[in-house]
């Protein structure tokens, strides 16, 4: 059973192609903050618009269940529950009931590792009546990831790893039979990129001592063989493979750092695969080079690039040496993407567009369609605004023809020698080496100054479908449902912090100002749609987002400087923007800024109000922790070893001495908010709980000084649950005055 969506989703995520890019998957969530499966058909109108997608309507999902989108518009889901994992089959040909559900049957442990439906009688959790969903199995593994599979036996892969650890691949079969093993291969397996279109030959990412190397398992003899081994202790990694021509994209840090490289592989298995190349042409300076698909004559490459707070998209030639950026709208690409005849499929997100799907011709991008973005035709959203190429004056045609439809920013030069410490020797069927680089221009953003604008859209047209009466509930505006956002950059402590700021450009006088601060820390606010700004933008509240020292997107050095200093640099930023911002609104009769972090922005915006108490109308923090070596002490043992990993378990020792938020508490002076799910299992519930103590035993009184709330059934994100609006409703409303 499916339903057409009858309010448009304000977040979707985890996007799924099916491998004959005829269907999409992805989790999409409502205001209301519950996660359904939505099925989306590729197959475009006469204008070159996808349909609508469509819901498949069965029970509500989580946050992490994973996806495989089936070329008949169904979706293989795989559920993590503690201790185990569900695998289903929901939907069936265009979003049609996969079965009646009306079978229920026993499930039977088996030798294998998974359990299967098998006979009638007793009861199945994953039986689901009249809502088209098939239970297939259930895996006890403490990791389980689903991959799509081409081979006609079978509806995908699911890897599973134990605590051997031993990796075990089976097949999940068409007949709704019991999963079959494929291999059981010794050691820690991932990734999962096809290399031959039938199906037969899989490349892993195989760990090993600490370092990720490229194998491939052959399915009809069930044993993985080495496949990249670029030099003995790099990291190499196969990223994308266009199966009918031999194109290989593949990352690797054997020149040094991680780079993108290529070869193409002859027809005959047998024959030397030549040498890896690794070009300048994408090795951008401070930008995260990803490769998102293959076009389907086997020669091209769509790139996303990641800089600072937004994407680009471009066009990669290997061969040809070029690089072409591809004129795209300000915002974010998602990451993954399929590339057919009738256009490039990406998803897309911007500060006033919730995520949906976007299609564009890269060899004439100045028409984005785009499915599923309710809402967008607000005459009032900037994203729409800039896509309207009827406003401008040139058609995209004529744009095209004056432009050629692309930007060359990396020509084809010249060859120069390879890095040092690459090798240089032709490799074997099962050892590729690298070889010499292209040096090209180099991709940059204009340069900006301190207080100036950044967001300089191109006039493109965009195509969608209607707004929904839920953006519009959700907005504030006839005009437009979503409030539009711009980049600007602040002063920091040491040197300019790009930031993104709804309200206009007028914001430092608005009546209410919170600075937002992400979670992370290896994180960073991205110019994309945000549910939760959103809702403050759309009830009166000037939101500055900032990507204060230790954010992702600026460059290793920016990112790196928080390894062993987690509120260090990036407290320091966060105390010069709000230095600046209380001058300026103290000189036009405005009252302090608010604050608001979540997770390790909670925990930021603890330490700032702790050092900083006098610069805050009042503070708002979501799952917050309370130090470092505090949070490795209780977390999950994933947890645990990534804070280690990121340098959490350091402890500063400069003047203000360990960022400990219990033993600076006492500095805390504005009114505090915070917020714990009872079940998060990344930052456990007891670091909130004893922040209340604290805070009673130092003699402040909940109620009037502060106040907890604890979420009963809720993780560590808050926001994706049946109470959703109802937080919102709350936490707006302590932004605005400062009541707890």
């Amino acid at each position: 059973m499916t339903t057409a969506l009858t309010a448009s989703p304000v977040r979707r995520v985890s996007y799924s192609f099916s491998l004959d890019a005829a269907y999409a998957a992805c989790l999409a969530a409502a205001a209301d903050g519950t996660w359904h499966i939505e099925s989306w058909s590729l197959r475009p109108d006469a204008s070159g618009a996808l349909p609508a997608p469509r819901r498949l309507a069965a029970r509500p999902e989580r946050l992490h269940t994973q996806l495989v989108a089936l070329s008949d518009g169904s979706v293989v889901a795989c559920r993590h529950e503690p201790g185990r994992h569900e695998i289903v089959v929901i939907g069936g040909p265009d979003g049609s009931d996969g079965g009646d559900g009306n079978d229920r049957t026993d499930r039977t442990d088996r030798t294998d590792g998974s359990d299967r439906t098998d006979g009638p009688g007793g009861s199945d959790p994953g039986d689901s009546r009249g809502t088209g969903e098939r239970h297939v199995a259930t895996v006890r593994s403490p990791g389980l990831r689903l991959l799509p599979y081409l081979g006609a036996d079978g509806l995908a892969l699911a890897l599973g790893t134990d605590t051997t650890p031993t990796t075990t691949v089976w097949r999940v079969p068409v007949d709704g039979g019991a999963l079959e093993v494929v291999a059981e291969l010794p050691g820690l397996f991932g990734g999962g990129v096809w290399l031959d279109p039938a199906g037969r030959r899989l490349a892993l990412d195989a760990v090993r001592d600490g370092r990720v190397k490229s194998a491939v398992l052959d399915l009809d003899t069930a044993e993985a063989t080495p496949l990249l081994e670029m030099a003995e202790h790099s990291n190499d990694r196969l990223q994308l493979c266009d199966p009918a021509s031999g194109l290989l994209i593949i990352s690797s840090d054997a020149p040094g750092h991680d780079r993108l490289g290529w070869i193409r592989l002859p027809p005959d298995p047998a024959e030397p695969p030549g040498r890896v190349r690794f070009p300048e042409t994408v090795h951008l300076p401070n930008t995260t080079v990803r490769p998102v698909a293959i076009a389907p004559d086997g020669v091209r490459v769509a790139l996303q690039l990641d800089r600072g707070a937004t994407s680009r998209l471009a066009v990669w030639g290997p061969e040809a040496g070029t690089l072409l950026d591809v004129m795209m709208p300000e915002g974010c690409l998602g990451g993954v993407a399929r590339w057919t005849r009738k256009g490039l499929h990406i998803p897309f997100s911007a500060p006033d567009l919730p995520g949906s799907l976007a299609t564009v011709l890269p060899e004439r991008p100045g028409r984005w369609n785009v499915a599923g973005a309710g809402g967008v035709r607000g005459r009032g959203s900037r994203t729409a605004r800039a896509m309207q190429a009827a406003q401008g004056p040139r058609s995209p045609e004529e744009e095209q023809d004056a432009h050629p439809g692309q930007a060359v920013i990396s020509p084809r030069t010249d060859e120069t020698a390879a890095p040092d410490g690459v090798p240089e020797a032709a490799p074997t069927a099962q050892s590729v080496a690298a070889v010499a680089p292209v040096s090209a221009q180099r991709w940059t953003r204009p340069p900006t100054s301190v207080g100036e604008t950044i967001w300089k859209p191109p006039q493109l047209e965009i195509a969608s479908d209607e707004s929904a009466p839920e953006a519009r509930k959700f907005g504030s505006s006839d005009e437009s449902p979503w409030h539009s956002a711009h980049l600007e950059l602040l002063v920091g402590d040491d040197g300019p912090i790009e930031s993104i700021v709804y309200g206009g450009l007028d914001w430092r006088a608005a009546e209410h100002v919170v600075i937002a601060l992400h979670g992370g820390p290896a994180a960073a606010w991205r110019f994309e749609f945000s549910p939760v700004l959103q809702h403050f933008a759309a009830h009166g509240i000037a939101v500055v987002a900032p990507n204060q020292r230790g954010s992702i997107g600026y460059g290793e050095s920016y990112a790196s400087c928080l390894h062993g200093a987690w509120g260090g640099p990036d407290l320091d930023d966060v105390t010069a923007i709000v230095r600046t911002l209380a001058s300026e609104r103290a000189a036009a009769g405005r009252a302090l800024p608010a604050l608001f972090g979540t997770s390790y922005g909670a925990y930021l915006a603890l330490l700032a109000a702790c050092t900083t108490p006098a610069a805050w109308s009042c503070v708002l923090a979501i799952a917050p922790f309370m130090s470092g070596p505090r949070l490795i002490a209780e977390a999950s043992l994933p947890v645990r070893a990534l804070m280690t990993r990121l340098g959490g378990d350091v402890e500063l020792g400069d003047a203000l001495g360990p960022r400990d938020v219990l033993r600076l508490s006492e500095g805390i002076r504005a009114p505090l908010l915070f917020v714990h799910g009872d079940r998060d299992d990344v930052i456990p519930v007891g670091q909130s709980r004893a922040l209340r103590h604290r805070l009673l035993q130092i003699g402040r009184a909940e109620g009037r000084d502060f106040r907890y709330l604890e979420l009963p059934g809720q993780g560590h994100e808050v926001f994706a649950g049946d109470g959703a609006p109802e937080l919102y409703t709350r936490l707006t409303e302590f932004l605005r005055t400062g009541r707890v």
